[in-house]
């Protein structure tokens, strides 16, 4: 990313490459770091005054607060995000991003499984559409989350069976691992108590 920040193609690819910097800090836990890139996107989106990326810069400002606990900074940015939205057609891609964090605030600040429902599935429907495996696989864990909240165990089952098996076919072992674990502790939830112990011996084996 540094290299090609160094000569960007045009100022929109520059925002991508500043953005993606941010990225890499922010799973760093280099907050700080992270910060200072996004601050430093912002300042060629508003140069570019490219509203479409304003929207995307809203996004992204919002999971990097959702990830560090601040769910009120968080849902301001998805406010802000949202106003853009009423203004200006947004791509298909960065409008899944946009409804799979209101999905995950829903879930981990307001709990409120009806909107994390209705969101999640929004988010799924674009996801597929661009076949964005990654977001695709997330938005439908958020739907499993759902239904184990509403405690309806077996329709959550059956939503992360579909995960686990997409994830061996797309070989995505983070993945894969996110789902075995739910998948493990819903059959405990739903006092299948052999399937359980015996997909904990398949997740040893597995890792």
């Amino acid at each position: 990313y540094e290299k090609y920040l160094v000569a960007p193609i045009n100022e929109e690819q520059k925002v991508y490459i500043l953005l993606g910097l941010a990225e890499i800090y922010k799973l760093k836990l280099n907050y700080k770091v992270a910060n200072n890139y996004y601050g430093k996107a912002k300042e060629v989106i508003n140069l570019i005054d490219n509203k479409e990326l304003e929207f995307f810069h809203h996004v992204k400002m919002a999971e990097f607060y959702r990830k560090r606990g601040l769910f009120l900074e968080a849902d301001g940015q998805l406010k802000l995000a949202e106003k853009k939205k009423k203004k200006k057609n947004i791509n298909d891609s960065f409008l899944a991003m946009f409804y799979s964090r209101k999905a995950a605030l829903f879930t981990e600040h307001f709990f409120q499984p009806d909107s994390t429902l209705f969101y999640a599935n929004k988010a799924l429907t674009l996801a597929k559409k661009n076949n964005d495996k990654d977001l695709i696989f997330y938005s439908t864990l958020e739907i499993a989350g759902v239904f184990e909240e509403k405690r309806e165990y077996k329709k959550s089952i059956q939503y992360l069976e579909e995960l686990i098996e997409s994830a061996k076919r797309n070989n995505f072992v983070q993945q894969e691992t996110d789902a075995q674990i739910n998948y493990t502790r819903l059959l405990i939830k739903d006092n299948q108590l052999k399937k359980a112990l015996d997909e904990s011996m398949n997740a040893l084996d597995f890792s």
